[in-house]
């Protein structure tokens, strides 16, 4: 099969699916969270169907060079539009696409990518980008989330009983218990191992809220720790409500490492930020917003 570099005219190609992995809170994986795919077990918004009879979650290894991650690699590769990628190739949710932000991230590692992917398609470049949402802990009801996204928003339902086994069968007894297991054993060990390994080179923390969960705290002291946080570019979608946790400050963690982004979730200011989003303190979420920009580049 022919092969195109993005060099010779290939607008297709990514190099999410040579360096980046995904992981819903409910464990489900993809491309990227932009990419449209069927669901594996839980249909998420912007997924194409779901074909899932059980719940199966997979590992990253069984993931990584998967039939179908195989199959993505092979038909960016030789240039084709893929369905998967639609977001992107159409501009669906921002003109500022997100393959424009892996190939500049990893354009370094462009030619490895061709030269170490086989027939198949497999890869032997390793996940060094992960995105993985280890759970919905939250502490806002935002009107437009939900409960997939905010335990505030499945607490709700719960207490409301406004969910039902058939729509929203990850909260149900025993597949509950069966997905936490696979996050807080399977999940956390791989990030971890990531980790230790020194091999992880960006991280996009997104939740849930993810200041709330003790392993991006944890994680972020052990990258520095280690030794190789300049190494490491780290990103975040938080609604801001907190900047430390246990003492550890995270305007202190960050400009230790190579780089850093933080997307703050806010539609209004004042009374109209917090009717919007349930749970926001406007003027603290200020005050820590300037606590940012004060340790920020410019």
């Amino acid at each position: 099969m022919k092969r195109v570099k993005p060099s010779e005219g290939n607008k297709t190609f990514c190099m999410a699916p040579w360096t980046h992995t995904y992981l819903s809170p409910q464990t489900e994986r993809r491309l990227c969270c932009a990419s449209r795919e069927p669901a594996q077990s839980f249909k998420q918004y912007i997924d194409t169907g779901n074909n899932a009879n059980e719940y199966k979650p997979l590992t990253l290894k069984e993931h990584w060079n998967s039939d179908h991650m195989k199959s993505v690699r092979l038909r960016m590769l030789a240039g084709e539009e893929l369905s998967e990628c639609e977001v992107c190739d159409h501009k669906l949710l921002n003109t500022d696409v997100y393959r424009s932000y892996w190939n500049k991230l990893f354009e370094n590692r462009i030619e490895e990518a061709f030269a170490t992917t086989d027939d198949t398609g497999a890869t032997t470049m390793e996940t060094i980008s992960f995105d993985y949402r280890f759970n919905n802990l939250c502490n806002f009801k935002c009107r437009m989330c939900g409960d997939m996204l905010s335990s505030s928003w499945e607490a709700e339902s719960r207490k409301e009983k406004s969910w039902n086994e058939d729509s929203q069968p990850w909260m149900a007894s025993p597949l509950r218990e069966q997905i936490k297991k696979f996050q807080d054993t399977q999940v956390v060990e791989e990030f971890t191992n990531a980790v230790e390994t020194k091999t992880i080179k960006e991280i996009y923390w997104c939740g849930g809220e993810p200041l709330m969960w003790d392993i991006h705290w944890k994680a972020m002291q052990r990258i520095i720790d280690l030794g190789f946080a300049k190494e490491v570019y780290v990103r975040y979608n938080t609604n801001l409500s907190r900047t430390s946790l246990k003492g550890i400050k995270l305007f202190d963690l960050l400009p230790q490492f190579q780089d850093w982004q933080i997307c703050s979730s806010l539609d209004g200011t004042g009374e109209v930020g917090e009717y919007i989003r349930d749970g926001l303190n406007y003027e603290q979420w200020l005050c820590n917003f300037k606590e940012g920009l004060a340790v920020a580049k410019t």
